[in-house]
């Protein structure tokens, strides 16, 4: 009579078990494939915050350029005027 319960109890076990390692090795598997994806987003990040900082600096120069154009303006305006 036991014999009829254990087998079914162990078939149940070995199920469960086969599952269990079914779905953790499906899960390392996507981990290892979100960590690929974060880093190549990091790669794009850093990509992008150098544009960002290499403009920033562009409009710097920029400004400075602007700012001596008008002083040039003014030495122009200047000389004709005398």
């Amino acid at each position: 009579m036991i014999e009829l319960v254990i087998g079914p109890i162990l078939s149940a076990c070995l199920g469960g078990l086969s599952a269990f390692i079914g779905a953790w090795f499906a899960f390392s598997n996507k981990i290892a494939k979100l960590e690929v994806m974060v880093g190549n987003l990091t790669s794009e990040v850093n990509k992008h915050n150098k544009v960002i900082e290499r403009t920033y600096r562009l409009e710097e120069r920029m400004d400075s350029a602007l700012h001596s154009l008008d002083e040039v303006k003014d030495e122009v305006h200047r000389y004709h005027h005398n």
